[in-house]
């Protein structure tokens, strides 16, 4: 018996296949302030093969609502699969939520799978849906939603950006966390967030819409609250930071670090969402807190070795900034990751090169530094980017399905051909091994022993662009799925 069921649908691909998923953030977060009232069930289709009997028995009880998640990708292949089945099994509202719906309200709308969608932060709009759908109120009073009515969409008024620190903590009881525990370089790590949005206008990123640009975050007393926490109740050793820009504020994340040192915490954490030039501007004194305080790794967006294509994508760095920041790094024992992607709108076979020239160059000038994939391009529905693509002929997908190729170990644009495609994404797997970040990213003790003795010949064939190798582009559909 469950008053409202959320849905966590699987995406496959690499990380699912090499690691332990990571804690459902958006569905605990939407639940925080529903537990006091009404019982729960958290179904994540991620850990559980049994998910469809299970959605079926509760369905039987007759919830109040189904609440699905998803981003853009094959994540929706799994969130269509789900509420087909709410679906065929009766009238129960389903409710979507998360980036892809908020983006593309109407077209999830016109899937015939949702009957409601929550737009932006689900925190306090999804509770207060909850209980007008239960108590059969109108649904038009509820700002931050679009729903059916009849034959029309209704959108209401926007709902405010929530108040992190007026949040309840999160109710992890409603998930196995051990399901969840996730081993980078051995230690024991969790998912957790700090804050929310990103001040910078990159043309390529939903932020912009999806946030408007807005950045919050949770105060640093709460932030050093939650590590302590997390630390006692789960015995984590490591937490990853899912904060989009963690060093927007530095003062906050100053305040935070000297916590930590101060309370003498031995926990680590890594910071996913980083700006090359927050790494400049703290300098040595900056750099040696957030050392002393646990940070054990920074990923920094640098997207293209071209400042030609930085400008173009709205990066407000350039090539140089990054040799320098990394530079800094190399004189601590944090370690950067760096994040490209090819295949922009524009971009030149000569572009693409600088790219690569620029990955080995940092590796070279820093040993410890790491490159995350080089990730493909993707015309996300939001951005400014996705405009330019639809003017050069990208014709963007018409469902949920079509939405569900998008990856970011795929190319779906049009001023590619068909070889340009399949080399640069091959570059997506090769990229994989370029450096030593497989002794976290993957679980498995053989899988580590494998691409140890395989990254040498990752390295020598991106640093010369030799792409050809069909045994191994049977191993990338394995990893990645696809053709």
């Amino acid at each position: 018996m469950a008053d409202v069921i959320l849905v966590q649908p699987k995406a496959g691909g690499y990380s699912e296949t090499v690691q332990r998923p990571m804690l459902p953030l958006a569905l605990l977060a939407a639940a925080r302030r529903i537990v006091g009232t009404r019982s729960v069930r958290i179904i994540d289709m991620r850990v559980d093969d049994n998910w469809r009997g299970r959605l079926e028995t509760i369905l039987s009880t007759e919830p109040v609502c189904v609440g699905i998640t998803s981003i853009t990708g094959s994540q929706l292949r799994s969130a269509v699969k789900a509420a087909s089945l709410v679906r065929e099994q009766g009238d129960v509202p389903i409710v979507w939520g998360g980036v892809h719906a908020s983006l593309l309200p109407d077209q999830t709308l016109a899937s015939g799978l949702a009957d409601v969608v929550v737009i932006g932060d689900g925190d306090e709009t999804f509770p207060r849906l909850v209980d007008a759908l239960a108590e059969g109120r109108d649904l038009s009073r509820i700002d931050g939603i679009a729903f059916r009515k009849g034959k029309r969409t209704v959108h209401t008024k926007p709902a405010p950006f929530v108040d992190l620190d007026e949040q309840p903590d999160l109710p992890y009881n409603l998930v196995d966390i051990e399901e969840y525990v996730q081993m980078y370089d051995g230690r024991r790590t969790l998912v957790v967030q700090t804050s929310r949005g990103c001040p910078h206008s990159c043309r390529f990123c939903v932020n912009p819409c999806y946030n408007s640009s807005k950045w919050r975050g949770q105060s640093a007393d709460r932030v050093q609250d939650v590590f302590a926490s997390m630390r006692e109740r789960f015995g984590v050793e490591n937490l990853w930071l899912a904060d989009d820009n963690f060093f927007v504020d530095m003062s906050r994340a100053r305040a935070i670090a000297r916590g930590l040192v101060e309370s003498g915490s031995e926990l680590t954490w890594e910071v996913p969402g980083t700006h090359a030039t927050s790494v400049l501007a703290m300098r040595e004194g900056t750099l040696g807190l957030m050392q002393n305080a646990g940070c054990r790794r920074m990923y920094i967006g640098v997207e293209s070795g071209s400042d030609r294509v930085l400008k173009a994508i709205g990066k407000t760095i350039t090539v140089d900034k990054v040799l320098k920041a990394n530079k800094l790094l190399a004189d601590t024992e944090i370690i950067p990751t760096y994040n490209f992607i090819l295949g922009f709108p524009g971009e030149t076979g000569e572009e693409v090169q600088a790219t690569i020239d620029l990955v080995f160059r940092l590796l070279d000038e820093n040993p410890q530094a790491e490159v995350a994939p080089l990730y493909c391009f993707t015309p996300y529905p939001g951005t400014v980017l996705y405009d330019e693509a639809v003017e050069a002929g990208f014709e963007p997908p018409g469902d949920l399905d079509g939405w569900a190729d998008f990856e970011w170990s795929r190319l779906n644009v049009p001023w590619l051909d068909e070889e340009q495609r399949r080399r640069l994404e091959s570059l997506y797997f090769y990229s994989l091994f370029l450096d030593r970040k497989y002794r976290h990213d993957l679980d498995s003790p053989q899988l580590q022993a494998l691409a140890r003795i395989y990254s040498p010949v990752a390295r020598a064939r991106v640093r010369n662009m030799f792409l050809d190798a069909p045994l191994e582009l049977k191993l990338k559909r394995w990893l990645l799925g696809g053709p």
